[in-house]
C-alpha cells in the first residue's frame, strides 16, 4: 500500500486529470477527495460527494456487488474483474463507467484511489446499433415467414411470436374491422406464449374511435374508464397493464383493423426504433392479410359452388389421373342405383360398358395434355338392369389445390340423340353458363358467319355496348396485332383437323377504352357427319388478373432475392430494376431517391435495354435531381400517387428532358411512389416507346411492384447507413469468425494499425494482439456467446504495422444469424499515458 504524505501536492496532481477520480476511505466507503472532472460528470458538489459514500452512487440493485468487490480488495484476495459498472448520477441518470483502482494510505487512513472512465455514450451507442441489426434481421424473417404461410391465422401466429420475442412485450392482438363498420372485433391475441383465435360470436368488439383514441395516447394508464372493458379482454392482469402501441392494417385504400403490442408489466418509453420496427413488421402483415384473405375467400367460394353442385340434377364427379374416383355427387346414386360412397375408390373403367374403356381412356390422356376434352354420349350400365347414355366434360383440375384431380360434368341424354347437333350445343350452353357465370359465351355458326353471343357479359368484362358488338367483324380488328396471326393459324388448323372437337386459344383482346385483356378462348367444336365443323360453342375469360398477380408475385420473389444478397445497395437496385425492365414492356427504368439532407429527389440508379444505347442516355438525359412539384418524379412526390402521362412526345410539356424524348422516340412516362408505412422514400420512373393501351395496362402492375418494394429498400437503406456509419466511426470496428479470421474492418482500423484492407483480409485478430494479452482473446474465441446482455471491456494492447503499442478498450458482441464475433474498439493510449504519469508522479510524492 503506497503512503501519500503530501496531501496537498497529491490533490493538485488529481485535480489535473480530465477524468474523474476520486479517494475513499476502505472502512466507512465515504469519499475521501474528488476532483472537478467527478463533480462535472455525476452532478453533486464536492461538499455534498464528503458527506456521501460509494454505495449513494451505486444502484441499490448493485450495492451487494460493491460490497462483496470491497471485501475482495480488503482482504486482497484477488483484484477486482475489469468490466463495465453501473452508477448513477444526481439526477438519476445511469452511467456505465470503466474504474481503475490502486490502495493508498492517506493521512493515515487505509484508502483507495479510483479513476474512472466514462462509457456511457459508447454504450448507449452500440445498444442502439445492435437493436437496429436485431430489428432488420427480424423484418427479413417476418417478410420471408409470411411468404411461406396458408393461412391468416399461420401468418399472424408466427409472426407475433417472432416479434414478441425480439421486442420483449407480453402480448400481441389483432383488431379485425370489418368493410363500413364502427366497429373493432379481436380475431386473434398471442399472450403468455400462447396464440389464440378468438370466437367471432364471443369476442369482443371495441369502437373504432376508440381505437383510434388508444393510438393517440399510445400509454394505457392514461385512458378514460372506457378502456376497462378494452383490458379486460386482452390482459391476464388488467391491473398491472402497463403500455402499449397500436398499429393499423392498411387495406387497400382503408384500415382493416389494427394490431395492439402490450406490455403488462413495466412502462415502456416506446423508442422510434422500436416504433418503426412495429410498423414495418404491421406493413408486411397487412400486405400478407390481404393476398391470403383473398385466398381464404376462393377456397369458401369453391366451398359454396361443391355445395351447389351437390343440390344439382346434374352427375358431377372428380377422379385422378387413374380414373380413380375421389368425389361423387349424390345425384349419381339415383341415375345409377348405386351409392355415392360406394363408388369413391372405384375406377370409371370398371363403371361403363367396355365397348367404351379404350375411348374413354384416350379422353382422359386428352384432358392431362390438354386441359380438357367432350365425350360423345356412350353407353353406362346401371345398377336398375339398363343402360343410359352418358354425355361427360372433363375438366383437368389437378393443379388445383382445392380440387386435385379431374372434375368430370355429365348428363343423361338417353332418348335425344335424334338431335344430335343441337342436344351439342344446348348442353355445351348449359355447361358453360353453370361453370362460367362471369365469362363471355358465344355461338359461332362457321357456315354462315354469325355469332350469337349471349347476355351482357363483353360490357362487364370490356366494357363494349350491344350495338358494338352486333357489328359484322366485331371481333378479330380488337385482337392485339402481335396475336391476330397466331390465333387465325391456330384456329385455322384445329377446325381442320377432323380428330379435334376442342379449341383453346389465349391471347389479347382490347376493350373499349383501349386497355388489352389477356384472355382464354375455348371453344366446342361441332362438327357434321363428315366430319366438317359447322359451330363453334365457347366461352372468353379474362384472366388478365390472374396473370397480373402471378408476375407481381413472380417479381416480388426475384426483388425479395437480390435485395437479400450482400451486395452493394447499387448493385441491388441495377438487378432490381433490370428484373422489373424484363418482366415488362417499359425500354427505360429510373429509381429516383429523396435526399436526406435537401428537399429534392437524386436519381441514384438507371437500367434500360440494349437496343435504346446506354452511352446516348448517358449523353441526353443530364437532369440528375428535381424539387418536389418538378417533372415527373417531383409530381408523384408531391401527389404520393402513380401518374401516367400519354403523350410525352406530343402535350405533356411538364416532361423536361425533351432531348431524351425525341432521340429515343419515346411515347409514355410512369411514375411511381415508394412508400413504406407513409415514409415517402422515392420514385420509380418508367419510359416507353409503346402504344397507350400496352402502358396503361401495366400501371396498376407496377404500382403493386412500387408498394412491395418499399419495404425491402427501406430495410437495406438503413443496412447502407449502418454500414457507412461503421465505416467513419471514430473507434475501431471489425468482425471475426469463431477462428478470430478477420471478417470485416472499418477505416478507423485500418488507419490506427497502418494496414490495407487488401493486406488483412487474409489475416486473424490473433495477428494483431500483443503475446503478453494472448489469452484474453484466446478466451474470448472460445466463448463468444458469454455476457452478451452485458458486454464485459477488455483492455488489450494491438502492435501497428511499426510495431507500435495501442491500447483499446475492447467490447464484443455475438450475431448468431452470421455466425460472427462484432467488436467495437476504444482507444485509451492517451489515458494509459496518464495513469502512468500519475503512478510515476505518487512514486516521486512517496520518494520525496
Amino acid at each position: 500500500m503506497e503512503v501519500v504524505n503530501d496531501i496537498k501536492s497529491f490533490k493538485q496532481v488529481i485535480d489535473l486529470s480530465p477524468f474523474p477520480m476520486w479517494v475513499y476511505d476502505l472502512e466507512s466507503l465515504r469519499f475521501l477527495y474528488v476532483n472537478d472532472s467527478a463533480i462535472r460528470l455525476y452532478g453533486y458538489s464536492r461538499e455534498e460527494f464528503l458527506s456521501m459514500t460509494l454505495k449513494d452512487i451505486r444502484p441499490k440493485e448493485d450495492v451487494q456487488l460493491l460490497l462483496k468487490a470491497i471485501d475482495r480488495l480488503k482482504s486482497k484476495a484477488e483484484k477486482a474483474p475489469q468490466r463495465v459498472y453501473r452508477h448513477m448520477a444526481k439526477d438519476g441518470r445511469i452511467l456505465y463507467v470503466h474504474i481503475k483502482g490502486n490502495t493508498i494510505d492517506y493521512d493515515g487512513r487505509p484508502g483507495e484511489l479510483v479513476s474512472v472512465i466514462d462509457l456511457t455514450d459508447d454504450r448507449e451507442k452500440d445498444n442502439k446499433l445492435l437493436q437496429q441489426q436485431l430489428f432488420l434481421t427480424t423484418i427479413s424473417e417476418v417478410n420471408s415467414y409470411l411468404l411461406s404461410c396458408e393461412t391468416i391465422d399461420e401468418a399472424l401466429s408466427g409472426t407475433f411470436e417472432l416479434v414478441a420475442s425480439v421486442a420483449e412485450i407480453d402480448s400481441i392482438c389483432y383488431f379485425k374491422i370489418s368493410s363500413n363498420s364502427k366497429h373493432g372485433q379481436v380475431y386473434a391475441i398471442w399472450k403468455d406464449h400462447e396464440f389464440v383465435v378468438e370466437n367471432p360470436e364471443k369476442a369482443p368488439t371495441i369502437p373504432v374511435a376508440l381505437l383510434e383514441k388508444t393510438r393517440e395516447k399510445i400509454v394505457i394508464k392514461a385512458f378514460d374508464e372506457a378502456l376497462e372493458v378494452f383490458k379486460e379482454h386482452l390482459y391476464t392482469n388488467p391491473e398491472t397493464t402497463k403500455s402499449l402501441y397500436l398499429a393499423p392494417v392498411q387495406k387497400e385504400d382503408s384500415t382493416g383493423g389494427y394490431i395492439c403490442f402490450a406490455d403488462y408489466k413495466k412502462d415502456r418509453q416506446w423508442t422510434s426504433e422500436e416504433i418503426k420496427f412495429f410498423e414495418t413488421v404491421v406493413s408486411s402483415v397487412s400486405q400478407a392479410v390481404c393476398n391470403l384473405q383473398i385466398k381464404e375467400e376462393l377456397a369458401l367460394s369453391e366451398k359454396k359452388f361443391k355445395s351447389i353442385v351437390e343440390k344439382s340434377n346434374d352427375l358431377t364427379a372428380i377422379m385422378n389421373r387413374d380414373g380413380c374416383y375421389t368425389y361423387v355427387s349424390p345425384t349419381c346414386e339415383k341415375k345409377l342405383g348405386k351409392p355415392a360412397k360406394q363408388l369413391v375408390g372405384s375406377y370409371i373403367y370398371d363403371l361403363i360398358d367396355k365397348s367404351e374403356v379404350d375411348y374413354v381412356r384416350s379422353k382422359i390422356e386428352e384432358t392431362l395434355n390438354e386441359g380438357s376434352a367432350q365425350l360423345r354420349p356412350f353407353q353406362v350400365p346401371t345398377a336398375y338392369g339398363h343402360t343410359i347414355l352418358i354425355e361427360m366434360q372433363l375438366t383437368n383440375m389437378i393443379d388445383n389445390p382445392a380440387v386435385k384431380g379431374i372434375v368430370i360434368n355429365a348428363k343423361d341424354v338417353t332418348g335425344q340423340v335424334s338431335t344430335e347437333h343441337e342436344l351439342e350445343i344446348a348442353n355445351e350452353r348449359y355447361r358453360l353458363a353453370s361453370l362460367a357465370s362471369r365469362d363471355h359465351i358465344y355461338d359461332w355458326d362457321l357456315a354462315s358467319n354469325h355469332v350469337e353471343r349471349t347476355g351482357q357479359s363483353l360490357k362487364a368484362l370490356f366494357g363494349y355496348e350491344e350495338a358494338d358488338w352486333n357489328k359484322e367483324g366485331f371481333w378479330f380488328p380488337n385482337i392485339h396485332p402481335e396475336d391476330v396471326g397466331y390465333v387465325y393459324e391456330s384456329l385455322k388448323a384445329v377446325l381442320e383437323d377432323q380428330t379435334k372437337d376442342r379449341c383453346i386459344l389465349q391471347y389479347r383482346f382490347r376493350g373499349k377504352n383501349g386497355n388489352y385483356h389477356t384472355i382464354i378462348d375455348s371453344g366446342h367444336i361441332i362438327r357434321d357427319k363428315n366430319g366438317h365443323a359447322i359451330r363453334l360453342v365457347g366461352t372468353v375469360r379474362d384472366i388478365s388478373d390472374s396473370i397480373r398477380e402471378q408476375r407481381i408475385k413472380d417479381v416480388l420473389h426475384s426483388l425479395i432475392t437480390i435485395f437479400s444478397q450482400a451486395e452493394p445497395l447499387r448493385d441491388s437496385l441495377k438487378s432490381a430494376l433490370r428484373t422489373i425492365v424484363e418482366e415488362t414492356r417499359f425500354d427505360i427504368c429510373e429509381i429516383w431517391l429523396k435526399s436526406h439532407d435537401e428537399p429534392k429527389l437524386n436519381r441514384v440508379e438507371f437500367f434500360l435495354k440494349e437496343s435504346m444505347g446506354l452511352l446516348a442516355y448517358s449523353e441526353k438525359s443530364n437532369v440528375s435531381s428535381f424539387a418536389k412539384g418538378k417533372g415527373l418524379p417531383g409530381k408523384v412526390w408531391e401527389k404520393q400517387e402513380a401518374i401516367l402521362w400519354h403523350s410525352i412526345d406530343q402535350t405533356e410539356t411538364e416532361f423536361v428532358r425533351a432531348d431524351l424524348v425525341s432521340d429515343f422516340k419515346l411515347k409514355g412516362a410512369l411514375g411511381v411512389p415508394i412508400i413504406n408505412n407513409k415514409e415517402f422514400l422515392g420514385v420509380l420512373v418508367f419510359l416507353s416507346t409503346h402504344n397507350k393501351g400496352d402502358f396503361v395496362n401495366l400501371k396498376e402492375t407496377i404500382t403493386a411492384m412500387g408498394q412491395a418494394i418499399a419495404p425491402l429498400l427501406k430495410q437495406r437503406l438503413l443496412e447502407e447507413r449502418n454500414r457507412q456509419f461503421q465505416l467513419i466511426s471514430p473507434d475501431l470496428h471489425f468482425s471475426t469468425n469463431r477462428d478470430g479470421l478477420l471478417k470485416e474492418t472499418n477505416n478507423t482500423f485500418l488507419h490506427v494499425l497502418g494496414y490495407s484492407r487488401e493486406s488483412v483480409s487474409t489475416m486473424s485478430i490473433r495477428d494483431f494482439v500483443y503475446s503478453d494479452d494472448s489469452q484474453i482473446i484466446d478466451q474470448i474465441l472460445l466463448e463468444p456467446y458469454k455476457d452478451q446482455t452485458n458486454p464485459i471491456g477488455y483492455e488489450i494492447r494491438l502492435t501497428t504495422k511499426t510495431g507500435d503499442l495501442v491500447w483499446v478498450l475492447l467490447n464484443m458482441g455475438y450475431s448468431v444469424a452470421d455466425d460472427l464475433l462484432l467488436f467495437v474498439g476504444k482507444d485509451i493510449t492517451e489515458q494509459k499515458q496518464v495513469q502512468s504519469h500519475l503512478k510515476r508522479t505518487n512514486q516521486r510524492l512517496k520518494n520525496a
